[in-house]
């Protein structure tokens, strides 16, 4: 019985290839959560009370503006796969604009963030 290379090369299944996804998916979040955890234990054994407090106020600040803010351009690129070299040069700008107006709310907001905390 002869092997034909057709069976050799057989592409995965979309099955096989979105279970494949979701577990890797799953681990690099569990990673960057162990991760996170681990920096906070560094962190709080490092810092005095009152500068960890700040820190915390400031990763809240700096996490929820980036939720608010997220353009999709990345998964967008990724995604097209093909040919995306136009369009880089725009998503660049637009993420360098963007993260000068994050920075600008940020740097306004300041005073009302400490006051409120």
């Amino acid at each position: 019985m002869a092997i034909d290379k057709n069976d050799l090369h057989q592409p995965e299944s979309l099955s096989k290839r979105v279970v494949r996804g979701g577990i890797w998916v799953f681990a690099l979040r569990i990673a960057n959560r162990s991760l996170g955890f681990i920096r906070t234990i560094i962190l709080a054994r490092l810092l005095a009370p009152h500068d960890f407090g700040l820190f915390g106020i400031a990763m809240l600040a700096i996490a929820t503006l980036e939720t608010f803010s997220q353009t999709g351009f990345q998964a967008a690129l990724v995604q097209k796969k093909k040919n995306v070299e136009p369009y880089l040069d725009t998503a660049w700008t637009i993420s360098a604009i963007r993260g000068i107006i994050l920075f600008l709310i940020l740097f306004s907001s300041a005073p009302l963030i400490a006051n409120f905390f």
